[in-house]
C-alpha cells in the first residue's frame, strides 16, 4: 500500500507585502514621469545658456574689434598731428627757397598721411621751382588723379610741362583751364613759362 505525500502548502504573502511592491512600481514611474517633464522644463534652460554663451563670445570678439578700431583711430590722429607740423615746416621751408627741404617735410608727412592730393601738390610746386621737372610732373599728375577739380594742382601741371619743354602736353590743359579760370592769364610765373603757347591760349574762340 503506498503512501502519498501531499506538497507543502506555500504560505500566501502578507497583504502589506504587496502593497509595499505597488508602492514601489508606484513610485518609479512617478520617478520616470518626474524625470520627462524636468527634462522638458531644463532643456530650454541648456538652449538658454548656449545662446548666451555664444553672445557672450561675440561680444567680446566685438569688443576687441572696437579696442582695435579706437587703437588705430589714436594712430591716425597721432600721424595726422605729425603731418600737419611737417607740411607747415615744408611750407616755411618753401618760402625760405628752401626746395629740397620744402620736398622732405612733404615726403615725411605723406609717410604719415598716405597719398593725398593737397600735400602732393605742394610737393610737385616744390619740385618744379627746384627745376626738377620730370619729378614734378610726375607728382602732379598724381595728385590730379587723386583730385581731378583741383584747379590749382593743374596750373602746376602746366607750369612744371612748359618749363620741361613739353608745350605740345601742356597747350590743351592750358586752354582748358583758362576757360574755367580767366585770372589765371595773370599769373606771372605761369605767362613767363608757357609763353610760347599763352597766345594761342588766350586767343579768342
Amino acid at each position: 500500500m503506498s503512501t502519498t505525500i501531499a506538497p507543502a502548502s506555500v504560505p500566501a504573502r502578507p497583504r502589506w507585502i504587496k502593497v509595499l511592491l505597488w508602492t514601489q512600481v508606484l513610485l518609479a514611474v512617478a520617478a520616470v514621469a518626474v524625470w520627462a517633464v524636468a527634462v522638458k522644463k531644463v532643456k530650454p534652460l541648456f538652449a538658454a545658456e548656449r545662446d548666451l554663451r555664444q553672445q557672450i563670445v561675440r561680444d567680446q570678439h566685438e569688443l576687441a574689434a572696437t579696442r582695435a578700431e579706437l587703437a588705430q583711430s589714436r594712430q591716425k590722429l597721432s600721424f595726422a598731428r605729425e603731418a600737419i607740423t611737417f607740411v607747415t615746416q615744408g611750407i616755411n621751408r618753401f618760402h625760405e627757397g628752401d626746395y629740397a627741404g620744402a620736398v622732405r617735410n612733404y615726403d615725411l608727412a605723406l609717410g604719415r598721411l598716405g597719398p593725398d592730393a593737397f600735400v602732393l601738390d605742394l610737393r610737385g610746386y616744390a619740385l618744379f621751382k627746384a627745376h626738377l621737372y620730370p619729378d614734378a610732373v610726375k607728382t602732379l599728375k598724381e595728385s590730379l588723379r587723386l583730385d581731378p577739380a583741383n584747379q590749382y594742382a593743374m596750373l602746376d601741371l602746366i607750369k612744371a610741362q612748359c618749363a620741361w619743354n613739353k608745350m605740345d602736353e601742356a597747350a590743351p590743359m592750358l586752354s582748358q583751364l583758362l576757360e574755367q579760370r580767366p585770372d589765371f592769364r595773370n599769373d606771372g610765373e605761369l605767362q613767363r613759362v608757357c609763353r610760347p603757347i599763352m597766345q594761342a591760349a588766350t586767343r579768342p574762340r
